[in-house]
């Protein structure tokens, strides 16, 4: 078998890791079932280029140059959960079975080959490395040449969270450990990138071990706005209390907690008037939204 460029598989997403959405295409837009597909300032899908920045999902049907704007685009959106398999190779020569040019951990460009499938480009390629290598592949059982890797998307590109036109509601649910809400010490929930707002929508907390003590309060900051305060008297671990500014998560006044946050300000639990004591864990969950700043 010759070392050709059609011996490179299309892209494969693992069955149950990725979800199927549908969305608006550009003008004049067009590609092919299996293409890599990017959202648009305006909410609309567009063809990715090669070591594209920003990744939505794979395109599920070819679309036509003539069809018309805004028809609707069934596209498997790629999440942070989502496996992916891809052939690596160079911009012209797939990688043999057995040269071991890709390794777990190695960060690869993406890139559109000859025959108009995507692959997983060589180490030194100069792009976006946005392909994070975590298994090598079977081989195909027609023992096609082609070295395949198992991988996904860095999150920096994952436009799934962050760039629908409608936003999408996300979900944090952890524990911070007692011994690291010290006072006034800042916990990262969610880290909020560059361009983009955080808005609460909601936010449970529990203690966990015993109530907590030593510290007046446990607080979910975003910048300097505290956006819930759960005193210490209400952490307890018999049941989670909730942002409702009773016997729960206190909210600030006049829908504050509600509003859109600063430009990249991280979620954060703060705890405020001593160290946290008595509890082991402080568990959060912090439903919330990012918007375009």
């Amino acid at each position: 078998m010759s070392m050709t460029d059609p011996i490179i598989k299309p892209i494969e997403l693992a069955p149950d890791t990725f979800e199927v959405r549908s969305y608006p295409k550009v003008a004049s837009g067009a590609w092919s079932k299996g293409d890599l597909l990017y959202l648009d300032a305006a909410g609309r899908v567009n063809l990715c280029a090669d070591s594209p920045g920003k990744v939505l999902g794979v395109a599920l049907k070819a679309t036509l140059a003539t069809e018309a704007v805004d028809t609707q685009i069934p596209v498997a959106v790629i999440t942070s959960q989502t496996k992916i398999t891809a052939s690596v190779g160079t911009t012209t020569v797939p990688i043999a079975t057995g040269v071991l040019d890709a390794v777990v951990g190695d960060t690869r460009i993406l890139y559109k080959s000859a025959a108009g499938k995507w692959a997983v480009g060589e180490a030194d390629a100069v792009g976006t490395a946005s392909f994070i290598i975590t298994d090598r592949a079977e081989d195909p059982p027609n023992g096609a040449l082609v070295y395949r890797a198992v991988g996904k998307l860095d999150s920096q590109v994952l436009q799934s969270a962050f760039e629908s036109t409608t936003p999408v509601v996300l979900n944090y649910r952890g524990a911070i450990a007692a011994a690291d809400l010290t006072q006034d010490a800042s916990n990262i929930l969610v880290a909020v990138p560059t361009g983009k707002k955080a808005r609460v929508v909601d936010i449970q907390m529990q203690a966990v071990g015993g109530t907590v003590t030593g510290a007046t309060s446990v607080d979910i900051v975003i910048g300097t706005n505290h956006v819930g305060v759960a005193a210490a008297a209400n952490l307890v671990i018999a049941s989670p209390v909730r942002l409702d500014g009773a016997a729960g998560v206190a909210a600030l006044p006049s829908g504050a907690s509600f509003t859109l946050q600063g430009d990249g300000e991280d979620i954060c639990m703060v705890a405020v008037g001593g160290a946290v004591a008595t509890a082991t864990y402080v568990i959060a969950v912090v439903t919330y939204v990012l918007e375009n700043a």
